[in-house]
């Protein structure tokens, strides 16, 4: 696993939440490069289609998605995650890989939440319009030149 991934795995157990900086355009425009996001631990039970959650890849990389779909494989039940802004789904992930489920983000100085209306209008564009991530990768192309 990746060498901090135990780290944060532990300290959400312990505290129940926490707080780390966001890398990527992955989940533009609700986390971009430098917000804080916050993670509470999560159980099976709890996790919703829509959630954006931390976990761990088969890479061993740290990533936060949004959960698209549970399905079962190999008597086990999986998850299969995507970036808002990305073209394909995440390799399916066990329980076991996911560290937490987002609540919200300091951006400029400022909180918001998982369940801000502006989160919510954009997290229900991104699972219900197909052509979202295109649009997305668009724009950020036009504004800073990658995507």
């Amino acid at each position: 696993m990746h060498d901090i991934a135990p780290l944060v795995a532990g300290w959400i157990d312990q505290r129940g939440r926490i707080e780390l900086p966001s890398f990527g355009i992955s989940m533009y425009p609700l986390i971009q490069q430098g917000n804080v996001s916050t993670f509470v631990k999560v159980s099976p039970e709890e996790l919703r289609i829509g959630d954006v959650c931390l976990f761990i890849t088969q890479q061993e990389l740290m990533v936060a998605h949004r959960l698209r779909a549970i399905v079962a494989k190999d008597n086990e039940t999986q998850y299969i995650f995507k970036g808002d802004t990305s073209y394909v789904s995440d390799d399916p992930v066990p329980y076991k890989r996911i560290i937490g489920r987002f609540v919200g983000v300091k951006r400029n100085g400022a909180w918001i939440t998982a369940d801000n209306w502006k989160f919510r209008l954009f997290s229900w564009l991104a699972m219900h319009m197909p052509k979202w991530p295109g649009l997305m990768n668009r724009y950020i192309r036009r504004r800073w030149g990658h995507a």
